[in-house]
């Protein structure tokens, strides 16, 4: 019941996300057959090199990045669409359990002989499964666009694009983890989605605060799953961080936890 009351509270806003995420992806692919010119990839490398090396890597840029192959320009896009995919991760979660208390619906779902630990993994896992569509759905935009765009080596393809899939459906499970914590000790729902955003944005201006201050902090700042899950350094070098990706689920599943440990001893208005 809690299932498909959330599958079809958030149909609309998922798909909604896609559309936005499929035009961009779209038109972010239609930049690559631009970048087989060398005239252009000299400017794109050459506005690339005017950053710092401290900055390079807060804006996604790597000097080993060649954008004119498309094993690496892929991973690179992704790594900018996987910041939005983020935030429509943690404030899927952040409105998830609020938005019950504050619409008044929190009495019919205790009037059926239910828990509320069935309650959060009942909602957890309808905007879990609503992320992994978008993102699959979106990745499946990826995939037609670059064949349309001249990228005809589908083996190869569907390799980079499965490994951006696994990097960014760990980093929707962990910032989805992040959501459900917020919305355990929130009960307004209209705060909801403009208080995990803040959080959001503060947990990046901490990574980045950290890779800019130099290497004594960089080691900190490659845990943060900006640089753990980030398809460019795992797609595009084939650099899989495993000690990085253990650590955010880990602390993905401890967020969780803690939130269902919240939500069961939170005391709920009717």
């Amino acid at each position: 019941m809690v299932f498909n009351l959330e599958m079809k509270n958030n149909r609309g806003k998922a798909f909604a996300w896609f559309l936005v995420l499929g035009i961009l992806t779209g038109l972010l692919m239609a930049f690559f057959p631009l970048l087989q010119d060398d005239n252009l990839l000299s400017l794109a490398n050459g506005f690339r090199d005017g950053f710092s090396e401290n900055m390079q890597p807060i804006l996604g840029f790597g000097s080993e990045v060649a954008f004119d192959k498309f094993t690496d320009y892929i991973p690179f896009i992704f790594q900018y669409l996987g910041i939005l995919l983020g935030i429509f991760a943690i404030q899927l979660g952040a409105k998830s359990l609020s938005r019950e208390q504050s619409a008044g619906t929190i009495e019919y779902l205790y009037a059926n002989p239910i828990t509320r630990t069935e309650i959060y993994s009942g909602k957890f896992t309808a905007n879990m499964l609503h992320y992994g569509l978008v993102l699959l759905c979106v990745l499946l935009v990826a995939f037609a666009s670059a064949y349309v765009f001249g990228i005809h080596d589908v083996r190869n393809l569907a390799l980079v694009l499965l490994q951006v899939f696994i990097c960014l459906l760990l980093l929707g499970f962990e910032f989805l983890c992040v959501g459900f914590f917020y919305s355990s000790i929130s009960s307004r729902a209209s705060h909801a989605e403009g208080g995990s955003l803040l959080l959001f944005i503060a947990i990046a201006l901490v990574w980045a605060a950290l890779i800019f201050m130099g290497s004594g902090t960089q080691a900190i700042a490659a845990f943060f799953p900006f640089s753990a899950l980030n398809p460019l350094s795992m797609a595009g070098s084939g650099d899989f961080q495993w000690i990085g990706m253990v650590a955010n689920i880990v602390l993905g599943l401890i967020f969780w936890g803690l939130g269902c440990i919240i939500y069961k001893g939170k005391e709920l208005k009717f």
